[in-house]
Parts: structure tokens; C-alpha cells; sequence
């Protein structure tokens, strides 16, 4: 009966170390909380358009052409490759399809060697796959929200896309007919 007894008692000791020791490694390192899923399309288009306005002075006369591309980089090699935050974009799409802004695009710079030609890169998915609906969604938000800013006289901005996207098979003559509706 007493073996019995301190078995009871040592498994007892033991969860409640278990269970301690857990919770004091959760309070010291919280880990993220698991995804609540992807983003939803409200707040990918929502992010867009704030990544194209948001604190910013639009120099609507500069810009006369969209040129869309993806980026084989990942998303933090992408942005620490830019010396001193300067980019050779404005808009970066990340795989999840959050928009990211480029110095270049606040301070209403030009890419050298593309003038008037707003930039967005996609970046590509570490497994080289196509670009995700999520992305797609995004790109087209900010391609909207560039042509309500940017855009003169109420004409769209021609957009380009870079050979590397082009594989892709994305029907460029539907971008601006498939552009998400403004939020209210």
C-alpha cells in the first residue's frame, strides 16, 4: 500500500512539473497564435488600397504605366536586399497576398530606367507554384486603387506584365473588367 501511495504521489509531482514548467515556457516565449486561415478578400483589398494612399502625396501626372512582375526572392530577402529601404518596386505582393510598400512609392520616386512605371513584384512561392488567388486579388486592388489615384482623367493606367509572369496565363484583357468593387 505505501509503494502505492508514492507512485500516486510521484505521478502526481510529475503533471504538475509537466504542466509548470509549459506554462512558464509559454508566459517567457509566447509563440504566435495559430493562423485564423488567409487573409479574407475584405482586408486583402482593404490593405491595397491603403498601401497606395495611405500617407501619401500622389503625383498623378508622373505615372502612365503599371508593369507587374514576379519575384523569385522571398519576401524578407526581397526587403533586405533594398539598400537604405530603396527598391526596385512600389508594391510588393506577398505569398499570403499582403501588400507591402516600397520607400519608392512614398516618396513618389522613380525605378531607374523605367519612368512614369509603377512596379508591383509578386513574390513567388517557395515551391515555384503559380500566383495564388489571394495575390491575384491583391494585385488587382492595387491596380484599381492606382487607377482611382493615379490615373488621369478618369482613364485607366495600361498595365504591363513582365515575361516572368507570363507564364502565368493571366488573361490581362480581363484586370480591368475583374477589379474588385470599391468598399463602401
Amino acid at each position: 500500500m505505501d509503494q502505492r501511495t508514492r507512485m500516486v504521489k510521484t505521478l502526481a509531482y510529475l503533471v504538475v512539473a509537466m504542466t509548470g514548467t509549459s506554462m512558464l515556457l509559454g508566459w517567457l516565449d509566447p509563440s504566435l497564435p495559430p493562423s485564423a486561415g488567409a487573409l479574407s478578400n475584405d482586408v486583402i483589398i482593404h490593405l491595397a488600397r491603403e498601401a497606395v494612399t495611405q500617407d501619401v502625396e500622389i503625383l498623378g501626372d508622373e505615372w502612365a504605366e503599371v508593369r507587374v512582375g514576379l519575384d523569385a526572392r522571398t519576401l524578407s530577402s526581397t526587403l533586405l536586399a533594398a539598400p537604405a529601404g530603396r527598391a526596385d518596386w512600389h508594391f510588393l505582393v506577398g505569398v499570403d497576398g499582403r501588400p507591402s510598400r516600397a520607400v519608392t512609392w512614398q516618396s513618389q520616386e522613380q525605378v531607374p530606367g523605367s519612368p512614369h512605371v509603377v512596379h508591383i513584384h509578386v513574390v513567388e512561392a517557395i515551391d515555384g507554384g503559380l500566383v495564388s488567388s489571394a495575390q491575384w486579388l491583391c494585385v488587382r486592388a492595387l491596380i484599381a486603387s492606382l487607377d482611382r489615384a493615379a490615373g488621369q482623367g478618369g482613364e485607366t493606367l495600361p498595365v504591363q506584365f513582365d515575361d516572368s509572369i507570363d507564364r502565368l496565363y493571366v488573361d490581362h484583357r480581363l484586370i480591368h473588367a475583374s477589379m474588385p468593387a470599391p468598399l463602401g
